[in-house]
């Protein structure tokens, strides 16, 4: 590397004598013997993009000659950044004053366990989930993070606990803006760390999830993300192939190795990582072999291990601290949770294949969660936003070029595209599998956005290299300057109109958008339950309020956002009379079947499992799924049934609550999928609501009435001989087709119409204010669902409605009248 940097040296010293050479005179024999100073294997001239004084292998290919404008201090440019930083910061404080945290799941979590530390009680099981069988309680290194981050601040200046967690994700997401700045400057420049900075700090890709009060790990997935890689490339960039021992880079390899390490505790996703480094090195390798001097390729490996040597030390040094600090945390901090690194390195690579793999006995929840759907690339732009996409993009095509046109140049180093392309090409491909990735897409979007604009900014002030006219080119550099100047400010910071919002203002207008998850309604129901249940009561629903309904009430749940895929093992004794495959869609397993379940999930998994070769093991138990348990509560029409099923996961404590809530309306494609699974066809049927706004109202013209409209629903109204006739339509397919059934308020009163003669089965049921309509398909009509949130419980036996408000039904389960109707439940 080191004899690299003189050649190019020289080859910089032999341009400026060219240069004195020529303007003294112009004939061949003085260029001839400035030719004859510089290398004859590099001539300047094949190469004006290349640094006068390069340093660092990384940024020879693309460093500017900046010898035409003041180069940029490093004061001013950290200066820069601190504005940057406090801009992205600000902007995330807009949700500061919120009362409850962000979300309705996660950060209810994660502030819970945060809260165990601070406090110094872990228990060593959690015991508000997963009921009635508790996990034992590990958790990643996010909370530790937080409690100490707390206790270090509260030292200071006494703030409350509650309000410090509104301030983690802000800080720490645009706290990454200083290794993307360092990224951008050993890449290429202070330039280009500027501009990568503020592209890292307001991409809209993980805006909502580091506002203040979303309390979430992704925050810190941005920051160690942004981390690790400047340290691995400050490290990288300093080698010296003729002194392995200097301090210097040994030094930040080991830091990337820590950094690596603390990411993989904070975040399994990290195992990305490892994999980007190795395909640097594949392609180093490779790369400096097919440069070596040498007839046969064993000539040209040998030629090539100094600096592979020199190299690789790097990536040992890195690898090995990763591994040294990884390991001994669990036996620091006893509750952490620390799967084998090595294990999740060589998972990722199968990880799209079977992530959202549908086909086996259960339904695989993760296919319904919101982020980890599928994306349209045209999303994946929008989330990263336009212009850095775009920039990022144009960036990338500025390194190919580069690339290719320095191939096979001994003073040249391509790993810049290298590393970039396989930096965004998976973490594109991830984002278009699930769109939760393309906040990790943004981040070398980003990089390479900024890396476009300083190029263009260099290639404006070389204009006077290419004319015999210097004076006029200097003068025309400037003025294209400041019109892409001007134009960068509107793009990036000032642009607000009918037209174009920069990133800046579109990144401000959404933060001011969002809003607590915890409701009112959920907020004075939980606080209901607080108050009136007994201390150990158990919550059924679906899964997605879990941690807030563990978090608010402090009551136990089934499911919730980290354990949606779980099962359980319930004995054949304790199904409550229900048949294992026809009414709970599980399979039968024998003791010895047992062992292998308990061996896989875990001792703890179920209570089941400590009874294994004793005399009171039951000889055959039920394996069910969590979702199609709660989900088919919900979906079947028989109370008997959802009672018996809700009863078996009452475990030890003395009261079950069912709850219903809105949401559930739009979520109904997915727990009534699940509750239709079909194992022979690997999927599910789904018999969602179907939920039309009022959007006109029109005057019958051969009729005497009018028609609501609502979507495709019609709700047609007409007076015949001082009689009033309503009938519920449906637009399809050019016809309107009648339903067999209308629900209307009168007075507050329900009313039920039907049509018997009507073909399209199912009811339309109509807002009492007649604002909003919801189709309920005849599957879901007489639902568990419908009969609680619609009909508050009407006709109900066993379900007593406890607590009501617009969003939230809350039933308790008498469990006296279903046992004294039914000896078989226990």
């Amino acid at each position: 590397m080191e004899k690299r940097s003189k050649k190019s040296k020289a080859t910089a010293v032999s341009d400026k004598q060219a240069k004195a050479l020529k303007a003294k005179s112009d004939s061949r024999a003085e260029k001839a013997a400035a030719e004859e100073k510089a290398p004859e294997e590099t001539p300047a001239a094949e190469k004006p993009h290349v640094a006068k004084t390069p340093k660092k292998p990384f940024i020879e290919a693309i460093r500017s000659n900046e010898g035409h404008m003041k180069k940029i201090s490093l004061a001013f440019s950290l200066l820069a950044v601190i504005l940057i930083f406090w801009g992205a910061f600000s902007v995330r404080m807009a949700t500061a004053d919120e009362q409850y945290l962000l979300g309705a799941d996660d950060p209810f979590y994660w502030s819970r366990l945060a809260q165990y530390i601070v406090d110094g009680n872990i228990p060593e099981y959690d015991q508000l989930r997963l009921h009635p069988e508790y996990e034992p309680l590990t958790f990643g290194l996010f909370p530790y993070f937080v409690a100490w981050s707390y206790n270090i601040v509260h030292a200071v200046n006494g703030v409350d606990f509650y309000r410090f967690l509104f301030w983690v994700s802000p800080f720490f997401a645009a706290l990454a803006v200083f290794p993307a700045f360092w990224i951008g400057k050993e890449l290429h420049s202070n330039k280009a760390g500027i501009f990568a900075a503020f592209f890292v700090g307001f991409t809209p890709s993980f805006l909502f999830r580091s506002m203040a009060g979303y309390l979430d790990t992704d925050c810190f997935v941005v920051f160690f993300s942004m981390l690790v890689v400047a340290l691995f490339l400050a490290a990288y960039n300093r080698v010296d192939t003729k002194n392995w021992k200097k301090p210097a880079p040994i030094i930040l390899a080991i830091l990337a190795g820590v950094s690596m390490a603390l990411f993989a505790l904070v975040w399994s996703g990290f195992s990305y990582m490892p994999w980007l480094f190795a395909g640097l090195f594949g392609f180093q390798w490779v790369y400096n072999v097919f440069l070596a001097e040498g007839s046969d390729i064993k000539n040209k490996v040998k030629n090539s291990m100094g600096f592979f040597k020199s190299h690789v030390l790097i990536y040992a040094l890195m690898f090995l601290a990763f591994l040294a600090t990884y390991y001994p945390m669990p036996y620091v901090l006893s509750n952490l949770s620390a799967p084998d690194p090595i294990q999740q390195v060589i998972g990722v690579t199968s990880f799209f294949q079977t992530a959202k793999a549908e086909g086996g006995i259960f339904p695989n929840v993760w296919i319904s969660i919101s982020e980890e759907m599928s994306a349209s690339f045209s999303e994946v732009v929008g989330r990263v936003h336009p212009v850095i996409f775009g920039f990022g993009l144009l960036g990338l095509i500025f390194l190919m070029f580069l690339f290719f046109q320095n191939l096979g140049k001994k003073s040249i180093y391509p790993e810049t595209f290298f590393f970039m392309f396989i930096w965004i090409a998976p973490t594109l491909y991830g984002s278009l599998w699930a769109v939760r990735f393309t906040q990790l897409l943004a981040l070398p979007m980003a990089i390479c956005a900024g890396l476009a604009v300083a190029i263009i900014f260099d290639a404006i002030f070389r204009l006077e290299n290419y004319g015999d006219n210097k004076a006029l080119l200097k003068k025309a550099s400037w003025i294209i300057a400041a019109l892409f100047s001007v134009f960068l400010l509107y793009a990036l910071v000032l642009g607000n109109d009918a037209n174009y919002t920069s990133i800046y203002k579109a990144d401000e207008m959404s933060a001011n958008s969002f809003g607590s998850g915890a409701t009112s309604g959920w907020v004075t129901s939980m606080s209901w339950l607080k108050n009136n249940s007994a201390e150990c009561s158990v919550v059924a629903t679906y899964w997605d309020p879990g941690y807030l309904i563990a978090s608010l009430s402090e009551r136990t749940t089934v499911y919730d956002g980290g354990t949606q895929n779980n099962q359980r093992v319930t004995s054949i004794e304790d199904l409550n009379g229900l048949d294992c495959m026809k009414d709970r869609q599980g399979y039968l397993i024998d003791e010895e079947g047992l062992s292998d379940w308990c061996d896989t999930y875990g001792t703890h998994s179920s209570v089941y499992c400590s009874l294994i070769g004793t005399p009171d093991a039951p000889k055959q138990y039920c394996v069910t799924s969590r979702m199609q348990d709660m989900a088919g509560a919900l979906y079947t029409s028989d109370e008997v049934k959802a009672a018996k099923v809700l009863e078996s996961y009452l475990g030890d404590c003395t009261e079950i609550y069912f709850l219903a809530s809105n949401d559930l309306i739009g979520k109904s494609t997915w727990w009534t999928y699940f509750s239709n699974w079909d194992p022979v066809k690997g999927q599910g049927t789904a018999y969602p609501y179907s939920m039309s706004g009022l959007t006109g109202q029109k005057q019958l013209m051969l009729e005497n009435g009018t028609a609501l409209e609502y979507g495709p629903f019609y709700l047609k109204i007409t007076v015949k001989d001082g009689m009033q006739k309503v009938e519920p339509l449906l637009l399809q397919n050019g016809m309107w087709l009648g339903i067999k059934a209308l629900i209307f308020y009168d007075n507050g009163t329900a009313v039920r119409l039907d049509y018997p003669d009507a073909p399209v089965p199912g009811v339309l049921w109509v807002d009492p204010t007649f604002r909003l309509v919801i189709y309920m398909p005849a599957q879901t009509e007489n639902s568990m669902f419908t009969r609680m949130f619609f009909f508050e419980g009407e006709g109900f036996e066993y379900f007593e409605k406890v607590y009501s408000n617009s969003e939230i039904k809350l039933f308790k389960l008498n469990l006296e009248k279903l046992k004294e109707d039914y000896p078989e439940v226990k």
